[in-house]
C-alpha cells in the first residue's frame, strides 16, 4: 500500500507539470536522478521515503519509455547529477533542493 501510494505521489508531481509543459522521459529521470542524489548527500532527510520515490519515479519512467531506453538515460543522467552536485557543493545543492521540493509541496521526505 504505502508503494502505491509513493507511486501515485511521484505521478501526481509529474502530472502537477503538465499544465505547463509536457512530462518528458528527461523529466522523469531527473526527478529520480535529484532523489538519489539527496539520499546519498544531504542529512536531514527521510532516507526510505526519498528512496520511495526515486524507485517510483524509475517504475514510472520504465513503464512509460520501456526499460532499456530508460534506465540508458537514467545512466547518463545520474552522471550528470553528480558533476552538478560537485560543482555546487553540499550545502548550496542541498539547499537548492530542499527549496525546490518544497515549492512543489514535496515535504515528507524531510526531518
Amino acid at each position: 500500500m504505502r508503494k502505491l501510494c509513493v507511486f501515485l505521489s511521484a505521478l501526481a508531481v509529474c502530472s502537477s507539470f503538465a499544465f505547463a509543459e509536457e512530462i518528458t522521459i528527461d523529466g522523469i529521470a531527473k526527478s529520480a536522478s535529484r532523489m538519489r542524489m539527496l539520499a546519498r548527500h544531504c542529512p536531514g532527510v527521510v532516507s526510505d521515503r526519498v528512496a520511495d520515490y526515486e524507485n517510483a519515479f524509475v517504475e514510472v519512467g520504465e513503464r512509460s519509455f520501456g526499460k532499456e531506453t530508460f534506465d540508458g538515460l537514467l545512466t547518463k543522467e545520474f552522471a550528470r547529477r553528480e558533476a552538478e552536485y560537485k560543482t555546487q557543493g553540499q550545502n548550496q545543492w542541498c539547499a537548492d533542493t530542499e527549496e525546490f521540493l518544497r515549492q512543489l509541496g514535496i515535504t515528507d521526505v524531510f526531518q
